[in-house]
């Protein structure tokens, strides 16, 4: 019947009383009112009553905002319940029953816990996983000391008993934030146990990942797939990037893999996480949550697995891009303030250039030229765009500055806007033109690599100075720094001499250092 109720005749009261919150609140609060004084009517409690009126809620899309605007309300009504649970303990009657405290405090820290992970453990979950949501369940529920306080009422529970039980309560009350606070200690100290129950099960969080992993080694990995990850992956898939990314929430993942995203299932926190993750191939690892001090966990765990690629975390203020690029960051991002910088350029750029043409029928359009478009880094001139489309470039806006009537020799950048003029079907036709993305075939960067060379006495290179040897010129290569007898020299300059067993750490593209490397690697052998 209450089911009823809610499904059927609540949701017309509660649209109307939602056009005001506060009505809402009211309304609230007088349903569950008059439903705690029905069921005590009927010789229920009135705590089952209020319960019931929530349940009622249950169906409602209002109920998030009735429970956030009840909040306050709520919270400080506990307070006089804790009260009133507090009061009633008799210190006197406790001498005796110390053993019970102790029995129930046992239960409540030990043999619940172990309840609870046992269930999430046979169910697939992880060990860290497990442990991490069975932690914060430690503390004694208020119900229960509700339930004791009805019990007692009723008869079926000793003072003294219900006393034992409220203290156990607030007992683990205390113990509880200790344990949350070291939940990382915790379980390194229990690693051992914990990864010894994991082996012989199934571990549904492994199959996940398993089932949706990306199918080549990834040059991107992305950690935390909210909107900002998502796009950010989105982008770099459009620039022919292989990219990966990693979240806890199942329902993330699978969103993300609707969007052709590739993905892993892990937990930022967890060290687990980066023995398994294909750091192998990995240039970047991009962290997109932002949690900073996750972050810099995240950065501890990358160094501890002896990775060497390069890190980009997420600010959303000058002070925690200040602490991240003193943690170690190499790049911050910071997606506010690049946000609000290119909605600058929206509204104070080319856009104030347009006019009124009246009766002509003329047209202008703003056009910006994303990174991944095949016409980045041609000239205007080159693009022949009013030859192919009809439509003409007024100005372009480029970092907050206005390029007026530019000439063919114009080249055009990322993000640049185009501000045209034309019929509108030469408008759409350039639109079409100017954002049409480059084959992903073609590789926008090059890929440089670095690699320490020992030179042997028979080198071509040794016994010259670098200006004689010409190594970048017929080698493809820079000598960054050389070390000789255990001393640095960093960036050595053209009359510097290169002699046997110098140890030079080159820089170049990939194909060239690996040349230059096997090189030395055959001119260790003796020449005949």
């Amino acid at each position: 019947a209450l089911f009823g109720i809610g499904t059927l005749y609540l949701p017309p009261f509660l649209r109307r009383f939602a056009r005001t919150p506060e009505f809402l609140t009211l309304f609230a609060i007088t349903w569950a009112t008059l439903l705690a004084a029905l069921c005590e009517t009927l010789g229920l409690s009135k705590e089952l009553g209020a319960f019931v009126a929530g349940l009622t809620f249950a169906a409602s899309p209002f109920k998030d905002t009735i429970s956030s605007r009840l909040a306050p309300l709520r919270d400080f009504l506990i307070l006089f319940f804790f009260l009133d649970v507090g009061a009633r303990v008799e210190f006197g009657l406790l001498g005796g029953q110390l053993v019970a405290v102790g029995l129930y405090l046992g239960f409540t820290l030990l043999l619940k816990p172990a309840i609870i992970f046992g269930i999430l453990a046979r169910s697939g979950y992880s060990a860290r996983t497990s442990l991490m949501s069975t932690l914060p369940l430690l503390p004694m529920s208020e119900f229960s000391f509700l339930l004791a306080a009805n019990a007692m009422r009723a008869g079926i529970l000793q003072p003294t008993d219900a006393g034992a039980l409220t203290l156990a309560g607030l007992a683990s009350f205390f113990v509880s934030p200790f344990v949350l606070n070291r939940a990382e200690e915790i379980y390194r100290f229990c690693r051992p146990w914990l990864e010894r129950s994991e082996k012989g099960r199934k571990d549904r969080e492994s199959t996940l990942a398993t089932h949706t992993a990306a199918p080549t080694p990834p040059e991107i990995i992305v950690i935390g797939l909210g909107e900002y990850g998502i796009r950010l992956c989105e982008f770099l898939l459009r620039r022919g990037k292989n990219v990966l990314g990693v979240d806890f929430n199942p329902d993330v993942l699978a969103a993300a893999t609707a969007r052709g995203i590739p993905v892993h299932y892990g937990d930022a926190e967890d060290d687990g996480l980066y023995k398994h993750l294909p750091l192998e191939k990995a240039r970047w690892v991009v962290v997109a949550f932002r949690s900073w001090p996750l972050a810099q966990t995240v950065l501890g765990l990358l160094g501890a697995c002896d990775w060497h690629g390069r890190v980009a975390l997420r600010a959303d203020n000058d002070e925690v891009a200040r602490l991240l690029e003193e943690a170690g960051a190499h790049v911050v991002l910071r997606p506010y303030s690049d946000a609000a910088e290119l909605a600058a350029d929206s509204i104070t750029e080319s856009s104030d250039i347009v006019f009124h043409l009246g009766r002509w029928p003329m047209a202008f359009r703003e056009v910006r030229l994303p990174s991944h478009a095949s016409t980045v880094g041609q000239s205007l001139a080159a693009l022949q765009l009013r030859s192919t489309t009809g439509a003409s470039v007024l100005a372009v806006s480029r970092a907050g500055r206005t390029t007026l009537d530019p000439p063919g020799d114009f080249i055009l950048y990322p993000n640049d806007r185009l501000l045209l003029m034309g019929a509108p079907h030469a408008l759409d036709a350039a639109e079409e033109a100017l954002t049409n993305p480059a084959p992903s075939s073609v590789e926008s960067e090059f890929q440089f690599d670095v690699a320490e060379i020992r030179l042997p006495a028979n080198s071509p290179v040794v016994h010259q100075t670098l200006d004689r040897s010409r190594i970048r010129q017929t080698y493809g290569v820079t000598v960054a720094a050389v070390l000789r007898e255990g001393r640095w020299t960093i960036s050595p300059g053209g009359s510097f001499s290169l002699l046997p067993n110098d140890y030079v750490l080159v820089v170049g593209p990939a194909d060239k250092v690996e040349a230059f490397r096997m090189l030395h690697t055959r001119t260790t052998q003796p020449v005949r």
